[in-house]
């Protein structure tokens, strides 16, 4: 997929994986003419774990 971010047309490449305690993200902007990610997960992907239960909060 392609995105227009300042000016600038970049590429994204979006993975993740989720499951009840955790979400992992692999999001990455890359730059069409170099093929080289310049934003996002460059080095390891982004690991969200859960801390605590909102679900009572949410409405019926």
């Amino acid at each position: 997929m392609s995105i227009l971010r300042s000016g600038e047309v970049c590429q994204v490449a979006l993975g993740f994986e989720v499951s009840a305690g955790e979400f992992i993200t692999y999001y990455q902007e890359i730059d069409p003419e170099t093929g080289k990610a310049f934003w996002g997960a460059l080095i390891e992907p982004y690991w969200f774990r859960k801390c605590q239960n909102w679900a009572a909060e949410l409405p019926q």
